[in-house]
């Protein structure tokens, strides 16, 4: 027989200055340092980290608004792209987790996904609000005007590193 094998865990998977971070504080740091730098691509449209921390910080602060905070679940139904990513923050930035949805599921899937996670918000556009069937939970459109115009900082929120970052 020989040696059990050690499974890799996630602290195995990140060097030692960063099994301690999350991912939202390790965002706003880089936007801090270098606001300008690219933080997430697709084709030939770009955020910065200044941008990307703008656009989740709304985001966080309106899902707050509605009770979202450490542990919530929150749906995520958008295509990959940039919103994607910056819905993504936002609800972790919120203190939620995010359940992330395929679009291109029936109608049905979305609402059996949304029940049995018992997300209590949906976070998704204008174009895809009126396929997913509203079941009971908040519907928060990322389109809307409310929530552009909202302001882009966030008080402070203590995360931790075992606090849920999404479920599938």
């Amino acid at each position: 027989m020989g040696t059990p094998q050690r499974k890799n865990t996630n602290s195995d998977a990140f060097p030692a200055a960063f099994q301690h971070v999350c991912i939202p504080k390790a965002v706003v740091a880089q936007a801090a340092k270098r606001p300008d730098a690219v933080a997430v691509a697709s084709g030939a449209r770009a955020l910065t980290y200044h941008e990307l921390d703008c656009r989740a910080s709304r985001l966080a602060r309106h899902l707050r608004s509605l009770g979202v905070g450490t542990d919530v679940l929150v749906g995520l139904c958008l295509p990959r792209s940039l919103d994607m990513a910056a819905c993504a923050l936002g609800i972790l930035k919120s203190g939620g987790a995010y359940v992330p949805m395929d679009p291109a599921s029936p109608s049905d899937r979305l609402a059996y996904m949304l029940e049995d996670a018992q997300a209590r918000v949906l976070v998704t556009n204008s174009s895809l609000a009126q396929r997913v069937p509203h079941a009971k939970c908040r519907i928060v459109d990322i389109d809307s005007p409310e929530l552009a115009e909202g302001p882009d900082h966030l008080p402070r929120m203590d995360m931790l590193p075992g606090d849920l970052a999404y479920v599938i």
